[in-house]
C-alpha cells in the first residue's frame, strides 16, 4: 500500500529483501502478508532501498477504492508525506 515518490513521478516500491531482513531481526511477520483484524489496530516498518541521488522523496498510500471513497474524492490518494 505505500510507496515512496520522486518529483519525477516515479515510484519506488518496498524492497522484499530488505524487508524480510528487517523483519527477521525484529521478530515480526511481513506487513504485507498479514490481515489486521477489524476493531484493532497495528504498526507496521516498511522498508524501502532507495538510490542515495532521489530527488524529493515522498511517500504516498495506494489502496483500493471503497464506497465511502468516492464521497471524499479518494482523498488520500493526493497525500504526499516528505522524507
Amino acid at each position: 500500500m505505500a510507496y515512496v515518490e520522486d518529483q519525477t513521478g516515479k515510484k519506488h516500491r518496498y524492497s522484499i529483501e530488505a524487508q524480510k531482513a528487517w523483519d527477521d531481526a525484529k521478530g515480526v511477520q511481513n506487513a504485507a502478508l498479514h490481515n489486521t483484524p477489524r476493531g484493532s489496530f497495528e504498526t507496521a516498518d516498511i522498508v524501502f532501498n532507495l538510490p542515495e541521488n532521489i530527488p524529493n522523496p515522498c511517500l504516498k498510500i495506494w489502496k483500493d477504492v471503497l464506497m465511502g471513497d468516492v464521497f471524499d474524492g479518494v482523498a488520500y490518494r493526493k497525500v504526499k508525506v516528505s522524507l
